[in-house]
C-alpha cells in the first residue's frame, strides 16, 4: 500500500520547521509531500527543513519531488530548504536528479545552518481582511514600510508591486489576503497570500502549480512567482534596494 504519513513539527526557536514524512514515498502520493512543503514555504518561515530518514522510496521518478521543492524554494521569499538524507543510496539518486542540491545526515547538522544564511534585517506581516479596501490598505502598508527603511525609490514601485501581486491571486470572497515585506542588504521582498477560511465558494480552490512571469512595477521591470495549493495562493517579487544611478 503506498501509506505516507507526514507530520509537521515547528521549532520555534529557530524560526524553522520540520516535514518529516513517513512510509513509502510512490508517484501516487508525492504530491502529498509536494504540497505540505509548499503550504509550509507559504508562512515564511527562516527555513524549512524535509527529514527523509523515515521513508522509502519505492517508485525511483516519485524522488523528482525533492528537486523540485529546492526550485520552488529557490525561486520564493527568501525561505531555505534544507533536505536530511542519510541513506546514501536515495542520496545517490537525488544528485542525479539535482547535483548541486546540498544534503544534511542530521536535522541537527541542517538547524546549525539555519543561522549561517544571511537573515532577513526587516519583516513586516498584516492580515488584511476578505473586502475591496484591503487592496488599498496593501498599498499604503508597502510605501509606509519603504519609508520606514529608508528606501523612498522602492515607495511607488513597491505599491504598483504589490497591487499587481493581489491581482494575480485566485481570490474568493471570503479569503483573508496577507501581505509580507521583507529585506536583506540588497533585496526588497514583497508576497502576498490568500488564506481560504471556511465559508468559501466552490470551485473557488486554485490548481495546484507553481510559475513565473515578467511584471512591471512603478517603471521597474521584476520576475513575478507564483505558485498554489488548495488553501493558498502565494505570489511574490524581488525589487533591488540600490538607488537608480
Amino acid at each position: 500500500m503506498d501509506i505516507l504519513i507526514l507530520s509537521v513539527v515547528p521549532l520555534v526557536a529557530h524560526d524553522a520547521v520540520l516535514v518529516r514524512p513517513r512510509g513509502a514515498l510512490t508517484s501516487r502520493n508525492h504530491h502529498q509531500l509536494h504540497g505540505t512543503v509548499l503550504k509550509c514555504l507559504m508562512d515564511s518561515p527562516t527555513a524549512v527543513i524535509v527529514d527523509l530518514s523515515e521513508i522509502d522510496v519505492a517508485d525511483p521518478c516519485a524522488a523528482e519531488v525533492i528537486p523540485a521543492l529546492r526550485r520552488d524554494a529557490a525561486a520564493g521569499p527568501g525561505v531555505n530548504l534544507l533536505v536530511c538524507c542519510a541513506d546514501p543510496v536515495l542520496a545517490e539518486r537525488l544528485h542525479a536528479l539535482d547535483p548541486d542540491l546540498p544534503l544534511y545526515p542530521t536535522t541537527a547538522e541542517a538547524i546549525d545552518v539555519i543561522h549561517d544564511r544571511i537573515p532577513s534585517t526587516d519583516w513586516v506581516h498584516r492580515r488584511l481582511p476578505p473586502e475591496p479596501a484591503s487592496f488599498g490598505v496593501a498599498g499604503c502598508l508597502v510605501a509606509d514600510t519603504c519609508s520606514t527603511w529608508h528606501l523612498p525609490h522602492l515607495v511607488h514601485p513597491a505599491r504598483a508591486l504589490v497591487f499587481g501581486l493581489l491581482q494575480c491571486l485566485d481570490r474568493c470572497p471570503a479569503a483573508a489576503v496577507h501581505v509580507i515585506a521583507s529585506r536583506i542588504p540588497d533585496q526588497l521582498r514583497i508576497s502576498t497570500y490568500t488564506e481560504l477560511d471556511s465559508g468559501h465558494r466552490a470551485g473557488c480552490h486554485p490548481d495546484l502549480h507553481a510559475r513565473s512571469q515578467i511584471l512591471t512595477a512603478g517603471g521597474c521591470e521584476v520576475i513575478r512567482h507564483t505558485m498554489a495549493t488548495t488553501t493558498r495562493h502565494l505570489s511574490w517579487a524581488v525589487l533591488p534596494t540600490a538607488p537608480p544611478p
